[in-house]
């Protein structure tokens, strides 16, 4: 139930802070899970995804999101239980670049190694 919260706080702030207005209800693509890592490595691993996909970006401490023509991605990370729970939410007018933009994203935040 916890984690529903989250995600509803989540997509309402997503939504709010991109400003990108959509003509037709957007696909929308929905990840997460928690991984060990600090909060500052999630963050810098959403950035560099959202420089990856050549996406205008803009981040705030956990929430990154990037917009791109008629899509965007959001990043929160948030710290729980010794690492970070991450959220990724991508939405679009196709669902397949929505489908793109979270399995992208997605990957390199969760999967990325820390840079020393």
């Amino acid at each position: 139930m916890q984690k529903l919260k989250l995600l509803s706080l989540s997509l309402l702030c997503f939504f709010s802070l991109a400003g990108v207005s959509f003509a037709q209800q957007p696909a929308v693509q929905v990840g997460s899970d928690w991984r060990r890592m600090s909060l500052n490595q999630c963050a810098t691993n959403a950035r560099t995804a959202m420089r990856r996909e050549n996406l205008a970006m803009s981040a705030d401490g956990g929430l990154v999101w990037g917009t791109s023509g008629n899509s965007v991605v959001m990043v929160h990370c948030i710290p729980m239980n010794g690492g970070v729970f991450i959220e990724v939410v991508a939405a679009s007018q196709n669902s397949q670049t929505a489908e793109h933009y979270r399995n992208a994203i997605r990957s390199y935040v969760f999967d990325a190694r820390p840079i020393d």
